[in-house]
């Protein structure tokens, strides 16, 4: 008689449906208080910049985000965020990557970042801050944050985030973001375990024989 094993399934990765990922339309809800939101242009370059760097990184739009400045100094760690919210059920324990093109004006204590916060419907169970980009002089930069989804994860907002520390003196401060993606990858320990089994079936196998 065979005996057949069957290995129980891991699951595949797989993208998020980002709403408007190219920034060509309103795809996101924009924060309030000091930002706002205004549209990079195909064919022209930052605003107000002298770098000469393409407000787009690809399509005919991308998302500018302002942090206005205030008239004088002593502005501490204000932001303005733009966001949406996605649903993460099943997605417990694998890695979610959400990456965007972005680039940022040469203003003094210019910082834009992405961030994920994971939710059980409304209930906050953490939040996560990517890699903060400073002042791009050279091209637009591909930024990355990866977290492991939490236990009890129904739903994350993916944020895009404009960020300014204590001025100096008076500046406004520019970011850009375009080609916004988000993914969800089985954990590795989960692809380990598999390989693990099958080479395991295989001695078996062989002994049997």
């Amino acid at each position: 008689a065979r005996c057949v094993l069957s290995m129980p399934a891991v699951a595949a990765a797989y993208s998020l449906s980002l709403q408007d990922p190219g920034f060509e339309a309103a795809g996101w809800n924009w924060g309030s208080g000091w930002g706002d939101i205004q549209w990079g242009d195909a064919g022209t370059t930052r605003s107000g910049d002298p770098d000469n760097i393409s407000a787009v990184h690809s399509g005919s739009q991308s998302a500018q985000m302002v942090l206005t400045a205030p008239a004088t100094s002593g502005w501490i760690n204000e932001s303005f965020a733009a966001t949406q919210n996605l649903a993460l059920s099943g997605a417990a324990g694998q890695l979610l990557n959400f990456n965007a093109y972005m680039n940022v004006t040469s203003a003094t204590n210019a910082k834009a970042y992405l961030e994920v916060v994971f939710k059980n419907g409304a209930t906050e169970l953490s939040k996560v801050a990517g890699p903060e980009l400073t002042a791009t002089t050279s091209g637009w930069v591909l930024n990355t944050l990866s977290a492991t989804v939490p236990t009890s994860t129904t739903n994350a907002d993916f944020n895009i985030v404009t960020y300014g520390g204590s001025w100096a003196s008076a500046n406004n401060i520019t970011a850009y973001f375009d080609d916004a993606t988000a993914e969800v990858i089985p954990e590795p320990a989960s692809m380990l375990l598999l390989g693990s089994g099958l080479v395991g079936l295989l001695g078996f196998s062989r002994r049997k024989k």
